[in-house]
């Protein structure tokens, strides 16, 4: 098996990274096969952005045991069918996808997180007996740490980076794809937008209703556009003004939403907001006596309750 593996290596070298052929009808099903059941996972590729990959092993599994090329599917009805004759023929294979660049041959790197508290060194200043007890309480904690250490070993988090060898190996190895596929729907939406952009080129052909119809559409959004430029005017006038006035304690805003990133409905809710930052006034029915609040808190400490003044902010 290890000679094996040398000369299909060693096969694997001497091929060309730009094969001259087209690729074969089988080489592209195998790559829509493998896109839609190799099961993948999402990391970030060189500090920037977020790819999907798969390791190199189970794509081999799945060819050679579950794939409709596998050899325990044979059927005699179709003798000219192509089938994988071995494990080493699916490494060849795909290897070929990966020179016709349909997925390249990443390195994995650990993330290390640097914010873990370090563990606190344990004094041996004390009795026996508390010592025998710590040990076993550190046994039991020695295999919850076992434990947890393999849960995280599961759960690692990585990180990829090029690797130097371009090759397909039956390994652990990632594999970045980069074979990416249009959908059905970008295709449908596509032709509706050309579709769209040859019916407006016929305005001069379309009846006279419809024409004088698109007018008055176009004149009434004309008239909103002014309207909500005028209102985005007016709320910065209004804004300065009363925050002058105020002496920089009151903002008040309309439409606040107006010139956020939000939804065309929310941009127009709420009407208006307020924020004041100076003292609040307040009358003389309003303010509480002295006297009354001093009998209410020693009537609350007797009767062992206490006294909450809510805040006017609540």
């Amino acid at each position: 098996m290890a000679e094996r593996r040398k000369l299909s290596s060693r096969k694997q070298e001497k091929s060309a990274m730009n094969p001259k052929e087209p690729m074969t009808k089988i080489q592209k099903e195998i790559t829509a096969w493998m896109k839609i059941n190799i099961p993948t996972k999402k990391t970030k590729f060189l500090h920037s952005h977020v790819v999907e990959y798969f390791i190199g092993k189970k794509a081999v599994d799945l060819l050679f045991e579950d794939s409709p090329w596998a050899p325990n599917k044979e059927l005699d009805t179709e003798t000219d069918r192509f089938i994988f004759s071995s494990r080493e023929h699916v490494v060849e294979t795909l290897d070929l996808l990966l020179r016709y660049k349909m997925f390249h041959r990443a390195r994995k790197i650990l993330v290390v997180d640097e914010k873990k508290p370090k563990k606190k060194e344990k004094s041996d200043s004390k009795p026996e007996k508390e010592k025998s007890e710590e040990t076993e309480s550190e046994r039991k904690e020695s295999k919850c740490d076992t434990e947890a250490e393999e849960e995280k070993k599961k759960k690692r988090r990585i990180r990829l980076d090029m690797h130097l060898e371009q090759m397909f190996e039956d390994c652990t190895d990632a594999y970045v794809w980069l074979y990416d596929p249009i959908p059905w729907y970008y295709w449908i939406a596509g032709g509706a937008i050309v579709l769209v952009v040859i019916v407006l080129c016929l305005f001069p052909l379309w009846p006279r209703r419809l024409r004088k119809g698109t007018h008055w559409l176009a004149f009434i959004a004309a008239c909103l556009m002014v309207v909500v430029l005028i209102i985005a005017i007016l709320k910065y006038i209004i804004f300065g003004i009363l925050y002058g006035l105020s002496g920089r304690k009151l903002k008040f805003w309309i439409l606040p939403n107006l010139t956020e990133d939000v939804t065309f409905l929310e941009s127009f809710w709420p009407l208006y907001s307020y924020k004041y930052t100076g003292e609040v006034r307040m009358d003389e029915d309003e303010v509480p006596d002295e006297k009354n609040e001093n009998s209410d808190s020693n009537e609350s400490e007797k009767a062992g309750f206490e006294f909450v003044e809510k805040s006017k902010n609540e």
